[in-house]
């Protein structure tokens, strides 16, 4: 008489607790009559009806995006001694001057139809802060319907020698909904903030003048 022999069984994973199936563990059967070896490998493959390889499934992360600085070229050119020469400034990333003149003259003088780094200055600063300053009012729920920006930079002869002083911002706004104490204390802030602003800090004394309209 033949004795029907029982297949065992071997658990293929670990549990995740000490007594606790887990529901991804999977068996096959180790030996037994109906239990080949070609028959465990049939359950492995796919493409035999299985449930396909018997690890665990790779975990993919989304890929995080790296934040990139940006980085801006000007150029400069100039000729001759400081009192009497000439040179020009470009803006090379963006093309969108070229040449613009500049003297020792037009810094501490008259400007002549020339511009001075003090002048490209003031155009930073006040195209930073207008910006600075609709993100912060758009953050609290006032967006603008308009500011209108300037920044007076002022370059002067101290004990130290020629240094740039101070750059005072002038803002006139227009913001649905907002006090005029409200739009003073943001512009405030936003002075702060400025990242022009905070490269000045602590060589240039910055001031804002802010004025709510409409």
């Amino acid at each position: 008489m033949v004795t029907a022999r029982r297949p065992s069984w071997k658990m293929t994973g670990v549990p995740a607790a000490v007594g606790e199936r887990s529901p991804s563990l999977t068996t096959l059967p180790e030996d037994g009559p109906a239990c080949s070896h070609a028959n465990r490998t049939a359950l492995a493959r796919p493409d035999a009806g299985g449930m396909g390889p018997l690890t665990e499934p790779t975990r993919t992360h989304p890929k995080k995006e790296s934040l990139m600085s940006a980085t801006r070229k000007a150029q400069a050119t100039w000729s001759g001694k400081l009192a009497d020469g000439r040179g020009t400034v470009s803006a090379r990333s963006s093309e969108a001057f070229d040449s613009l003149p500049v003297s020792w003259a037009a810094r501490t003088e008259s400007a002549e139809g020339q511009t001075s780094p003090e002048e490209l200055v003031a155009a930073a600063h006040a195209a930073c802060f207008a910006m600075a300053f609709s993100g912060d009012l758009g953050r609290a729920g006032s967006p603008p319907e308009r500011l209108d920006v300037s920044a007076e930079v002022t370059f002067d002869k101290v004990e130290a020698g020629w240094r740039v002083v101070s750059s005072a911002l002038t803002v006139r706004g227009v913001v649905p909904g907002m006090s005029a104490d409200a739009f003073v204390a943001a512009a405030e802030g936003a002075r702060d903030a400025c990242p022009i602003s905070q490269a000045l800090k602590g060589n240039v004394r910055i001031t804002v003048d802010a004025t709510l309209e409409g």
